[in-house]
């Protein structure tokens, strides 16, 4: 089932996903062929279907597959990712009952860590490809 979409991923990076897999930030997918589906919630507001969503991690990086159902340019794109941090409802900010510290647009290539404004350089982030497609690969530092 698709699912519109501004994208909100109710994760914890410091302990959700205890993964060994290793990824590659090259725009292909083969190494995300054993990282299962993760739940999300969607908003009908941007148009855009969410096909798969599917996130791991090793020690330094959170990584994502995101899978819409057209090609968009990626970097100009609506989507956005919510993340709670320390897996506490309690703690930063509240959107759809988690607390999220980290809040990031990635098609205005800006967001919030703990209260502060920060960009894609602050975070670490890195995405692939880097202009347009139907499916992404995004890797966010998991420590300053």
């Amino acid at each position: 089932m698709k699912k519109n979409l501004t994208l909100f991923l109710l994760l914890s990076t410091l302990t959700l996903f205890a993964q060994s897999n290793q990824f590659q930030m090259d725009g292909f997918f083969e190494d995300w062929q054993n990282i299962d589906f993760i739940e999300k919630e969607a908003n009908p507001s941007t148009g855009i279907d969410l096909v798969e969503l599917s996130a791991s991690n090793d020690d330094k990086y959170l990584y994502l597959r995101i899978k819409v159902d057209r090609e968009i340019l990626f970097q100009q794109s609506e989507l956005r990712v919510w993340i709670d941090t320390d897996n506490n409802a309690s703690t930063g900010s509240q959107i759809r009952n988690i607390g999220y510290e980290l809040y990031y647009h990635f098609g205005q290539r800006s967001g919030n860590l703990f209260g502060q404004n920060i960009g894609h350089f602050d975070i670490g982030l890195v995405s692939m490809p880097t202009y347009s497609g139907e499916e992404f690969e995004v890797r966010i530092k998991r420590q300053g």
